[in-house]
């Protein structure tokens, strides 16, 4: 019974295989359920973009990572003009050059049973396998930022530690000089006693907007102005001049350190931490193994019009009509991997198709509007 059964699916099978030669079948016969296998593989190194042919890596190729091509840059600029109370300098990681290409595969089932001689139900069901190479190049060039040393992913234990005790040391002379204004150690001396008010009003605010910036576990910049340029260079200054006013102005000592700025810029090896870190891009490395899924499952009615002839007749003519429904079975694409493809678009479909088709003997044409 077994091999009855693996014969008959095979003659179904074989008997189907000839047609593709000429032109599959739109339609099945009454009470039969036909098995169509399909399947194909796509890979791409170019995509379209804007109307123009590009390489698939183009929109990741950048002679110059700016605040406009990542908000990385943009909510650093932003924080440090609130900080140093002007417009930050153009902030810039360097240069990438990126190659990509995508590797899709997809293999269907499909299934037809024939209702009348005219009206035949279908569906079918893709499983989709997908995989992304990617190769990137970091080009230092131009760069004006570097890790920070704080950060708890691609930072450093004496960066962490050095800016850790900044922050105990602003904590603690912020406390001493509210005690001591409090207690009205500056009532006698007019020009201390301001600064102290002008500082009391001042500090707390610029504590935690460095606290943000440097050293908070959910907001943190990943990336800092190095030590040397323009706006390294003012940030340092600008905390000078606050701990000036503690220990010089108001005579409260201990508070001395700074937060750990970065001294170099990006390594080729501190871009990649930069790129996977999740306080950075949080961008997955490319899978080796394919990801394998359904794609979207189509279900549908196909009922012919018009039939005049058989193909391999002097002439024919047929003309049928479809309609189908596309299903939200597939997996959009993951955000975290980069140049992810998904297995499909998750949006449900309704479509009409026309379907013409027209012949001589053993030459046929077939046309459909969709």
């Amino acid at each position: 019974m077994q091999i009855r059964s693996l014969l008959l699916v095979l003659l179904v099978v074989a008997s189907h295989a000839r047609l593709p030669a000429q032109l599959p079948l739109l339609t099945a016969p009454r009470g039969t359920l036909r098995i169509e296998l399909g399947g194909g593989f796509f890979p791409a190194t170019s995509v379209w973009i804007d109307g123009t042919k590009r390489d698939l890596g183009t929109p990741l190729t950048l002679s110059a990572i700016t605040a406009a091509a990542t908000p990385l840059l943009g909510d650093l600029e932003a924080r440090l003009a609130n900080i140093l109370g002007r417009p930050a300098t153009t902030t810039q990681l360097g240069g990438v050059t990126t190659i990509a290409e995508y590797q899709r595969g997809v293999a269907t089932i499909g299934l037809g049973l024939g209702l009348t001689r005219r009206i035949t139900l279908f569906g079918t069901l893709p499983i989709v396998s997908v995989r992304t190479q990617r190769s990137l190049t970091y080009s230092p060039t131009g760069a004006t930022v570097g890790a920070n040393p704080a950060d708890p992913n691609i930072g450093t234990p004496d960066g962490l530690a050095q800016t850790t005790a900044f922050f105990s040391e602003f904590d603690a002379a912020i406390t001493t000089l509210i005690t001591r204004f409090t207690r009205g150690d500056y009532a006698s001396n007019p020009t201390a006693q301001a600064l102290a008010q002008q500082t009391l009003s001042a500090a707390p605010a610029l504590r935690t907007s460095l606290f943000t910036l440097f050293a908070d576990s959910l907001m943190a910049s990943a990336v800092l102005p190095t030590s040397l340029s323009v706006d390294g260079a003012a940030l340092l200054g600008r905390i000078a001049s606050v701990r000036s006013s503690f220990t010089n102005g108001l005579g409260i000592p201990g508070f001395s350190g700074a937060p750990a700025l970065p001294t170099t810029t990006l390594t080729a090896a501190g871009f990649d931490a930069l790129l996977a870190s999740p306080t950075g891009f949080g961008l997955v490395a490319p899978e080796e193994r394919p990801l394998v899924g359904l794609g979207d499952m189509e279900a549908g009615v196909t009922a012919e019009l018009v039939q005049r002839g058989r193909p391999g007749d002097a002439r024919w003519i047929g003309l049928w009509v479809q309609g189908l429904g596309r299903v939200r079975s597939g997996l959009l694409p993951r955000p975290q991997y980069l140049f992810d493809q998904g297995t499909g678009d998750r949006q449900i479909d309704a479509e009409l198709a026309g379907i013409l088709e027209l012949g001589r003997h053993r030459l046929g044409m077939r046309a459909e509007g969709r």
